[in-house]
């Protein structure tokens, strides 16, 4: 198993129609419940996984959460994919 994924400390988040349409059950897809929103995340990477090539500790990220959300927590789990 690979661990391509960072955590972040997230300092800002967008709140788009997305999220909202997720939070109302509007969106085509519908997270499995309880989930915190926030799709769009900015802040500080923490923790990288032992497969994560394209990010250190303390880089400064913006990443699309699309598949875990979590973006409106303190911090949250994103994908290296760039």
């Amino acid at each position: 198993m690979l661990f391509e994924k960072v955590r972040v400390n997230v300092s800002n988040c967008g709140v788009n129609s997305v999220d909202l349409q997720v939070c109302q059950g509007e969106f085509e897809v519908k997270p499995k419940l309880p989930f915190v929103p926030g799709f769009e995340v900015a802040g500080e990477v923490t923790e990288v996984g032992s497969a994560v090539t394209n990010f250190r500790k303390g880089d400064r990220v913006i990443g699309l959460n699309k598949d875990l959300y979590s973006g409106f927590a303190q911090q949250c789990v994103l994908s290296q994919k760039v």
